[in-house]
């Protein structure tokens, strides 16, 4: 029977759909944007080998977030310039809502959202499920992350101005700060002597790993680029 959620709710079933799916596993947004929630739930998926395809409109990412798109095995990306439904769905459960699925922790937002189970609700899964299928085949495959790696592997890319960086120890997106190289996550309680004899294998600007990291916080090929 199809539930009524909240906010919290919201957040719950989402991350539960997306870690919990193990045949198949659609997500559709109008702005694809990364979180370290919404990545790390995508790529405990993957692990499992599901099929994963995100369908969206606008996209806010950098380079270095295509990049950690691209380290997610079965993940295929989707554009469709009319696209202002918010789903996700598995081969068991399928959430439509108001809140973009990419925000998976606490919101100030006051959300709503629509739960509906393969099993229980099959006919109004099967509409919505056919649906997100016509969606995808009008879609344009936009193959974000391997143009991310062919972007950041050349070293013809001038960087200019850096703002983006990613951390040492984990490669997820943070500011480019070379005194401060850690996602809060990560950060050691003495950052002066961690960053003096860094502990982590990650460019801090690309997130290739690379095996100077206890003498350069940056892979051979960013150091060039820089210089």
């Amino acid at each position: 029977m199809a539930e009524f959620l909240t906010t919290n709710a919201i957040i719950y079933y989402t991350e539960n759909i997306i870690k919990e799916a193990r045949g198949e596993l659609y997500i559709l947004f109008p702005y694809l944007q990364l979180s370290r929630e919404f990545y790390e739930a995508l790529k405990e998926s993957s692990d499992r080998n599901v099929p994963i395809i995100i369908v969206y409109a606008n996209e806010d990412l950098h380079t270095e977030e295509k990049l950690k798109l691209s380290e997610i095995g079965n993940l295929e990306i989707y554009k469709y310039e009319n696209l202002n439904a918010k789903c996700c769905c598995s081969d068991f459960s399928l959430l439509l809502g108001s809140m973009d699925f990419h925000q998976l922790a606490l919101s100030d937002s006051l959300e709503m959202g629509i739960l509906l189970n393969k099993l229980d609700d099959a006919d109004l899964y099967k509409k919505i499920y056919n649906e997100i299928k016509l969606i995808i085949g009008s879609s344009k495959n936009m193959n974000l992350h391997k143009k991310a790696v062919e972007e950041l592997v050349n070293p013809a890319v001038a960087v200019k101005k850096i703002y983006h960086g990613v951390c040492i120890k984990c490669a997820m997106p943070i500011s480019y700060n070379l005194e401060k190289p850690y996602c809060r996550s990560c950060s050691p309680r003495d950052m002066a002597a961690e960053t003096e004899n860094s502990t982590g294998k990650y460019c801090h600007l690309c997130g290739v790993i690379h095996d100077n990291y206890q003498n350069s916080l940056l892979c051979d090929t960013c150091k060039k680029g820089i210089n």
